[in-house]
């Protein structure tokens, strides 16, 4: 959304473009499930959120992104999905 309000459109527009434009799915909001130790799914969709918010790009680039920049993460995050 940040991309949008730095358009000049209002909080309120600059959401609804997102939506229109990533789907209503863009706007969720990434909280941790367990405060104890380091939830790998957590760091790894929050810096995902990041590169959506800084870059502008959809969800599944600033996924990809995220994977090509800490690969040692996804990894960790491939592996917590095996339990």
């Amino acid at each position: 959304m940040n991309v949008e309000i730095n358009k000049g459109f209002s909080r309120e527009l600059a959401g609804q473009r997102v939506a229109q434009l990533h789907g209503f799915r863009a706007l969720d909001t990434v909280t941790p499930r367990f405060a104890k130790g380091v939830d790998v799914e957590y760091t790894f969709l929050k810096r995902a959120e990041e590169i959506m918010s800084d870059d502008g790009v959809d969800s599944c680039e600033a996924l990809r992104r995220a994977r090509m920049e800490d690969p040692r993460l996804f990894r960790q995050l491939q592996r917590s999905g095996d339990r």
